[in-house]
């Protein structure tokens, strides 16, 4: 089995307004290993989102443990998650989130401009290759307003794996899209994932999207019931 890179510990989160405390993850417990591509599915207010955004570093739990590619996240100051985030995780949203104004290519390459870069040239091809890759080749000087919605969320996947990340969330990336557009994006993750051996984490309420997983992880009411 391919070694592990996302575990979860008795994860827990809870909100609190005043007085008033709301329980959302009750304990969650999960392995994710090196090119798997798995589901995460859940009816709305099961706990899911919360979830993907602990797990995305961009909330913290109230209390258990995130351990990626090796890294306790509560042993990492702010600057230190921040910095971890851009190096070992990739994020694909529904809304393909692109800057309107930059090119295909400038957009890929955004990743890297919060860390040093030894040979831009070298972060250049490896732009290129990802919008080749994704078959945006003849595409890649254009603004992002002068792309398809498709097109638009297969630049999002070229950015997500510009670093070479372990992992890679995607939430609902499909659903803004059309079926046939948004089953060529579903494949192309898939065969991303194989390709770069990166593990993809899909937020979805989609079953295709399920049935064509590895496994799916299901939640309800801050607990995970099937994996």
């Amino acid at each position: 089995m391919n070694p592990v890179v996302l575990r979860v510990s008795d994860l827990r989160k809870t909100y609190v307004d005043g007085d008033v405390e709301t329980p959302v993850l009750k304990g969650i417990n999960l392995e994710f290993h090196r090119g798997e591509f798995v589901s995460l599915m859940g009816p709305s207010g099961s706990g899911k989102s919360t979830l993907l955004s602990i797990l995305g570093t961009l909330l913290r739990p109230t209390s258990g443990e995130v351990e990626l590619v090796g890294n306790k996240l509560s042993t990492l100051d702010d600057g230190d998650v921040t910095r971890f985030r851009n190096l070992h995780i990739g994020f694909v949203f529904q809304f393909h989130h692109l800057l309107p104004d930059f090119t295909a290519l400038e957009n890929v390459l955004f990743p890297t401009l919060p860390r040093r870069v030894d040979d831009p040239r070298t972060e250049r091809a490896r732009a290129i290759e990802l919008l080749r890759r994704v078959g945006l080749s003849d595409r890649m000087n254009f603004r992002a307003t002068k792309l398809s919605g498709g097109q638009k969320q297969r630049v999002a996947v070229a950015r997500a794996l510009m670093n070479a990340p372990e992992i890679v969330f995607a939430d609902e990336p499909t659903g803004n899209l059309d079926r046939d557009t948004g089953e060529e994006v579903l494949a192309l993750m898939r065969e991303l994932c194989v390709e770069h051996g990166t593990m993809f984490l899909i937020s979805t309420h989609d079953e295709e999207i399920a049935r064509r997983s590895d496994r799916t992880v299901r939640i309800l009411d801050g607990r995970v019931v099937s994996s």
